[in-house]
């Protein structure tokens, strides 16, 4: 976990119950005194990955503690990034998506860029003027985000073949060039944004519409958002006459179904075990009444399956806090008031 005086600390939890802090790596020599810590995430190595505000993305060898960093020029960081069993990184900046590799001393490197649409305009929902989303992951080929266009898009990408040190991830006969695999709007225009990961399986993504969506110190319930959250499929094309595939793309992404529910702010979650989406809503009342509820839709047709209110006032405001889901079923969701616990 990072904090906010550029210390990136490493926490285990003990039994009996407790925390204790196991390293400190101290980054505020690298930082400037008012650039945020992004996020810290180790890769399948062990090495520590971090990004900045302000573009800085490093490496921490977690033997000796060495830090190894390189900065994006005129670009900002404000999502975190994931990392697959290759050994690659993938983040975006508010220009670009990219994949990261360790080079033979640990230090980052870029493997390949990739500019995605961007109106330039910073939404109401979003941190700034770029997409809102940390790449999310499908299968062992493709990333998705979203973009900054109006409306946005659900953008897929082929993730490029990449080298570390002498060795290829893949066979020679698997080389690609990282691209655009397919691309669909979402939401509608004018009101479209968001500030949070895609959930993601091999084939299929799950938006949320944060459009909207802002919070002070006179407002600690946030101004309404737009509704919305969209599954979109990852399908393949038809064949062309006489069993030929068209030239263009092979892939086309789909609008499986769209749920009004209004989402503000939340990271919602898939559960494999049921087939459940969990989000956390806010649906606009009459009586002016501030009521957030764990809400649970159907990943197959989108339809509301139940909603149960978690707890009304500002201190239930989740605030970009994620849903998370137990073993035993229990979700659970970070609010401004404190954690709420609901079986």
């Amino acid at each position: 976990m990072s904090t906010n005086d550029h210390h990136i600390l490493v926490v285990s939890v003990d039994n009996p119950p407790g925390l204790t802090v196991r390293h400190d790596y101290d980054l505020s020599g690298r930082l400037s005194a008012d650039e945020g810590i992004v996020s810290a995430l180790p890769d399948w190595t062990g090495r520590i990955w971090f990004v900045s505000r302000r573009g800085e993305v490093g490496t921490i060898d977690p033997k000796d503690g060495t830090v190894r960093t390189m900065r994006l020029s005129g670009e900002g960081i404000s999502n975190s990034f994931a990392v697959d069993e290759t050994g690659g990184v993938y983040l975006v900046s508010d220009k670009a998506l990219y994949g990261f590799d360790a080079d033979s001393k640990g230090a980052p490197q870029i493997s390949w860029r990739v500019v995605y649409p961007n109106s330039g305009i910073h939404k109401p929902g979003q941190s700034d003027a770029g997409s809102g989303t940390t790449p999310t992951l499908m299968g062992n080929a493709w990333v998705a985000i979203t973009d900054n266009a109006d409306p946005m898009n659900v953008d897929v990408y082929r993730r490029a073949i990449r080298l570390r040190g002498k060795k290829r991830h893949r066979k020679p006969k698997a080389r690609a060039k990282a691209g655009l695999v397919c691309s669909a709007p979402v939401f509608a225009r004018g009101a479209s944004s968001t500030d949070n990961s895609l959930i993601g399986t091999n084939r299929s993504l799950v938006a949320e519409n944060n459009y909207g969506y802002t919070v002070g110190v006179a407002n600690l319930g946030g101004t309404p958002s737009s509704p919305g959250l969209t599954r979109i499929d990852v399908v393949k094309k038809k064949r062309g006459k006489k069993g030929k595939r068209r030239r263009k793309a092979r892939y086309r992404c789909r609008t499986a179904w769209t749920s009004d529910q209004t989402a503000p702010s939340v990271v919602p979650k898939l559960s494999l075990a049921n087939g459940l989406v969990y989000t956390y809503t806010k649906p606009p009342r009459t009586d002016g009444l501030d009521a957030w509820y764990l809400t649970a839709l159907d990943f197959r047709t989108g339809r509301t399956v139940y909603r149960r209110l978690a707890g009304t006032g500002f201190g239930f405001n989740n605030n970009y806090a994620p849903v998370t889901l137990g073993p035993d079923g229990t979700a659970y969701v970070g609010v401004l008031g404190g954690l709420v616990e609901l079986p």
